[in-house]
């Protein structure tokens, strides 16, 4: 409603500059200045997207069909949540954290500027990770990834999605990865789902 962009069928703001690789933030003022204020319908008319439908029909989980979805259906939120369904184990498809299809497949995304700030770039031990590594990964290696966007969920997760990558891609999944009782059950899992 702000003029800032307009709503995808991704459900994400898209601006012409950024695509919809941005972040929102606000100041709080008593400044008086000229607002160029939209209707909340034509907000949310998706008109910014025609009648491109990619989102839709790439995202995983299949949410983004109507005006509303359930977030919790979201991948990046299931690879987030510390439980996880068996029948969504097939759906991680390597996904270490997050899921962003919905942006990467985006037109508008294409030729989207790139921010050149500097910590807004993939440390170089995250463009390729190692699953064996993240999946073996104790409390010295997590420090590098505590302060990352991926941290913040914690070790567990971290191993447990690894885990569930090298099992997708029918590889072992040494019993030592398994280092407490969430991650031995996650195994147990695995195993018997992947037969591995």
């Amino acid at each position: 409603m702000a003029g800032t962009g307009s709503i995808g069928k991704n459900h994400m703001l898209i601006t012409r500059k950024y695509g919809s690789y941005v972040f929102l933030g606000e100041i709080l003022t008593d400044w008086e200045t000229i607002t160029d204020e939209r209707d909340p319908q034509d907000a949310m008319n998706h008109s910014i997207c025609g009648d491109c439908d990619i989102c839709q029909r790439a995202c995983p989980t299949s949410i983004l069909q109507g005006e509303y979805y359930e977030t919790g259906r979201c991948m990046s939120y299931i690879t987030q949540d510390k439980k996880v369904k068996d029948e969504d184990l097939d759906l991680f498809r390597g996904r270490l954290f997050g899921c962003d299809t919905c942006q990467r497949v985006c037109p508008l995304n294409k030729y989207a500027e790139r921010s050149h700030i500097a910590e807004f770039k993939p440390l170089p031990f995250m463009r390729d990770p190692d699953l064996n590594e993240i999946a073996a990964m104790d409390n010295r290696t997590f420090k590098r990834y505590r302060e990352t966007s991926s941290g913040w969920r914690g070790k567990k997760l971290l191993k447990r999605n690894a885990m569930i990558a090298l099992a997708s891609k029918g590889m072992e999944i040494r019993e030592e990865y398994a280092d407490t009782e969430y991650l031995k059950d996650i195994r147990e899992r695995l195993l018997k789902r992947y037969k591995l």
